[in-house]
């Protein structure tokens, strides 16, 4: 084979004993849309006790704010925020979620 440098290695089974299943679906669920105050925000697919890292981005690619969120639910305080459209980026060990809100 042609930019191989060395030979390829023998072939070896993988027995997969274990899989885990966290019983439901990962996913961002984002409520009212739109809103003027605050926002809900639910997780599911999380632990209870499962840490996560949420980011609400405007569309100019500008970090608003950066919050951490425990288990499935979380409130985002909006108030303060301009008019507009904003992205929300949910992750910890297990996930990448985004999801999108309209303030106004």
């Amino acid at each position: 084979m042609e930019g191989c440098v060395s030979d390829l290695s023998e072939p070896f089974a993988v027995l997969v004993t274990d899989v885990k299943d966290s019983g439901q679906p990962f996913g961002l669920y984002i409520f009212p849309v739109p809103a003027r105050e605050t926002i809900r925000i639910q997780i599911t697919g999380v632990k209870d006790d499962e840490i996560s890292d949420m980011m609400v981005i405007d569309m100019a690619g500008r970090v608003i704010s950066n919050q951490k969120v425990r288990g499935q639910m979380g409130t985002l305080l909006i108030e303060e925020y301009p008019t507009g459209d904003y992205f929300i980026r949910i992750t910890n060990k297990s996930l990448l979620l985004h999801g999108r809100f309209v303030k106004y």
